[in-house]
Parts: C-alpha cells; structure tokens; sequence
C-alpha cells in the first residue's frame, strides 16, 4: 500500500478539483486518462485511505479521550463535555468538511473503478474497499451529527460542485444507506487477509467488524453479535500488552482495521500523535494537548485485585498538597543542571507501581522510572521527576534549554542516586502521566 500513496499525491489533487478537466494538453492526468488501468485504479483508492489521516477525521482522533475521565487536556475537544459546541467550533467544522472530502474520493473511485476497463476480480475487489472506507466515512459522520445529507457515487463533483443543496436524511436512513454499503462490501471478493505489501488495506473481517458495530450502535444486538463474531477469524487477542503500543502491536493479529502510517516523514503520511501528546523527548514538539488522566493511573488496581488509594500510602495524600509536596518534589540546583535532593519516599512510591496492574506501566511512564526514549534522532535514556530549584520556584526546563554547554544533562547520577543501581534499563514505555510539573532528563 505504501508504494501508492507517494505516487497519487500529484494526482489527487487534480482529480478532487471542482474545474473542468477535461483540457489539453493531454500529456497531464485527467479524468478521461486516468483510471485506465489495474495499477492506476489502486493509485485512486489510495487516495480514499489518506484522506482518514486528515487532522479533524481521523488524524485527531486520540484527542478525544480529553471528554472521559481518562485523560486530561485541551483544544476545542472539551466542547462537548462542557456543552459550548457551535456551528462555528472548528474541529466539528473541520470534521464535517474533512468527511464530505472523504466520501466525494470514496464516491470517484466507485464510479471510475466501475467504468474501468480491468479484470472483474481486482475490479471487484476494489470497490469492496471504497464502499467499505465511505461507510465507514458516513457512520463515523452519523456518530457526531446523526442524519446526514446523502451523496452516492451519482453525484459528478465537476459538475455538481455548485448545486450540492440536499437536505439532511433522516439518521434510520442514513443508516441504511451505510449497511447496504457494507451488504456490497461483503460481497465484493474481499480477501481474508493481505500480503505485507497490501497490508492496512480492507478485509473481509473489517467489513464483518464495523457492520457489527453499526448493528451495536442501532441497538440490534443479535445482528451485532453474528457479524462481531465471524470478524474474530484469523484474529486473536495480542499476548503482549506493552507492544500494542509500538509497530509490533499495530501490525499483530489483534488488527482488524488499522489506518497506516509512514514513520519519519511528518504529519503528511503519519498521524500527529506525538506532536499533540508527546514530548520534546518524543518528537520536538511540547504541545502535551492530552496526557493520560489520574484518574486513569489510579484505576489500575493491586495485583491481588485490591482497588488503589493514595492515602493507604501516604497518609494524607489526597487532602494535602504538603503530602504530595513531600513524596515527589526533587530539589535541583538555580540553573537546574544538577540534582540535589530526591524525596526519601521514592522508593515507597516505585515499589507502589510494582504491586500494580502490570498493564498500568505499559500505558504510562511512573515517577522516578527511566525509560528508552527518543530526541535529537536518537535513543536517549531518560528519568521523570518533579522539581523545583533552591529558592521553592517549579522549574520548568525543556531539553533545548537545559543544554548549557551544547550537551544534554545526564540523568544516569540521579538513577543511580534514585535506585542505588548502575544497571540501566532499556525497555521502552509509551506514554507518560503527571500529577505535577514535569521534568525532563536525557543522556
């Protein structure tokens, strides 16, 4: 699939305009050139799989964890757990636009893979998958906005682009209209799995899955139970927990659909979750639009099944600010290039994470642990802790400004002081959690 997407890029700009194309010269790719071929048919249905990376469809989607209790942050998301949507909020503005772009490409590539002159097999194939994305477009819309305007692949863009007028359906026929979609994908050939070349496109068990999941949505729950079931073939639960947050996850048999990034090449073919979640250490961004809540850290239970609680800790804990003040404040220099003091309680605190949910330390980074990180285009060692300098002040240093003599300050003194060790550890964690100011370490 990767090899598709670079070429089509020139293309599909051309091919989504509202202007005439067909002009001269003919040398250029237009409408009545392209679309000729079994490789240029798959170079158009490429098309329809990038558009679910734009920011307000899919590219965003993580952020909206910020209206549950398991994560924290900000950036219009919060909207809608405050109940201050507009028709001028700019992710449902940009979601609304973002979709329609995305059906009128699901809807070209329908009708010109139809027209195409291609085997029937591969042609079929094709338009399996393109109904598939547009119902998924469709439903996706039909979640946020119920009844929608309907446009199929009728609707000539180039033509129609000024007389786009048709009223909002109804949500049951909205709906029906995505399950006759599905109905055709599940009869169009599709494969139970595809080689690594291909892989990220369509299957049989994807459309099996989200004509389930529209059944669920509906409330027919014996309709979603017979179609959630055949997608479970040739799928099966991932048995590492932590690598479903690395490429080795995104890849196991637990996928059924996953939507495919290119790592090292920007926003422009991978998602923007470290620009908007990460770190400097994760990317060279600091924008932390959404972290994991504590809310989300403290549901995580003992091993024994026991619920946790701070203050069967720390006494205190939950009450007093002084309590937490105690158990994570670490005292840096002025400058904040050295380490000074490390609460006595840390140790208290990283045995505490131990006795938890092994899950809870493949989802979050804990105070006082080092973790593999990545900046400046390598693998770093890096150690989370919380500071303030001699005079009380929080200290907030990024990687660029703590870098004094051009070189990052080294983290391993304070592990070693913080753990009494020289063996550092490798394993890579993914995500981080704060109660308080972070501070960042590397070497």
């Amino acid at each position: 699939m990767k090899k598709y997407i670079m070429s089509f890029l020139a293309a599909l700009f051309t091919l989504t305009g509202c202007y005439d194309l067909d002009r001269a010269p003919y040398d250029q790719l237009s409408s009545s050139t392209f679309w000729q071929t079994e490789d240029q048919c798959k170079q158009g249905l490429m098309g329809v799989y990038a558009s679910l990376k734009n920011t307000d469809l899919y590219g965003k989607m993580f952020m909206i964890d910020v209206n549950s209790d398991v994560a924290a942050g900000y950036d219009q998301y919060e909207a809608l757990q405050l109940g201050t949507c507009t028709p001028r909020t700019g992710f449902l503005n940009g979601k609304w636009q973002n979709g329609y772009n995305a059906i009128q490409r699901a809807n070209l590539a329908i009708r010109s893979i139809g027209e195409a002159p291609i085997d029937e097999v591969p042609k079929n194939q094709m338009l399996g998958e393109a109904r598939f994305l547009r119902a998924l477009i469709y439903f996706h819309l039909l979640d946020y906005f119920g009844g929608l305007p309907i446009y199929d692949e009728t609707t000539d863009l180039e033509k129609e682009f000024n007389n786009l007028l048709k009223p909002r359906s109804s949500a049951e026929e909205t709906r029906a209209f995505i399950l006759a979609d599905l109905e055709k994908a599940l009869g169009a050939g599709l494969p139970d799995q595809w080689n690594d070349a291909n892989y990220g496109r369509v299957t049989l068990s994807a459309a099996q899955a989200l004509l389930g999941k529209v059944y669920l949505y509906d409330k027919q729950y014996d309709k979603a139970i017979e179609n959630l079931e055949k997608s479970q073939a040739g799928h099966a639960l991932h048995d590492n927990f932590a690598e479903l947050f690395t490429p080795t996850g995104h890849t196991s048999s637990e996928m059924i659909f996953s939507i495919i990034n290119l790592g090292g090449t920007g926003n422009s073919y991978g998602m923007p979750l470290c620009f908007y979640a990460g770190t400097r250490n994760s990317y060279g961004s600091c924008w932390n639009n959404t972290v994991p809540s504590t809310n989300l850290v403290d549901m995580y239970e003992y091993k024994d099944g026991r619920p946790f609680d701070w203050d069967e800790v720390f006494p205190g804990f939950n009450s007093d600010n002084q309590v937490k003040e105690r158990v994570f404040r670490c005292t840096v220099n002025s400058d904040g290039s050295e380490v000074l003091d490390i609460p006595a309680e840390s140790e208290k605190v990283k045995e505490m994470y131990e006795q938890r949910d092994p899950r809870l330390s493949a989802t979050v980074i804990a105070p006082y642990t080092t973790y593999l990180g990545w900046n400046r285009n390598q693998e770093r060692l890096m150690t989370f802790i919380f500071a303030k300098n001699e005079k009380g002040d929080v200290v907030a240093v990024s990687c660029e400004t703590i870098r004094g003599d051009g070189k990052p300050i080294s983290g391993e003194n304070l592990y070693r002081k913080a753990t009494g060790t020289d063996k550092l550890p490798t394993v890579p964690i993914p995500l981080l959690t704060s109660r308080f100011f972070v501070w960042q370490m590397f070497i």
